[in-house]
């Protein structure tokens, strides 16, 4: 959020035309929703961890292999 705010104020000083500020503000929040997802892959993978862990009969789903398509 920081970031983008130093785009609004333009803290560098080198946002003169709209186009500049546009791509800076599109680079932010692709940089932001990258490390959004990343953060939730981890939480997720996480907490696959932890069921595993806690009930490690339980299988978790997975991609089917070509054999499996076969039987039904």
């Amino acid at each position: 959020m920081e970031s983008l705010l130093g785009v609004v104020e333009d803290a560098a000083g080198d946002l003169e035309k709209a186009d500049a500020a546009e791509r800076r503000v599109i680079e932010e929040l692709r940089q932001m929703g990258n490390e959004a997802l990343a953060a939730w892959a981890e939480r997720g993978v996480e907490k696959s961890v932890a069921v595993a862990r806690v009930e490690p009969e339980l299988r978790l789903a997975g991609k089917k292999t070509l054999l499996a398509h076969d039987l039904r």
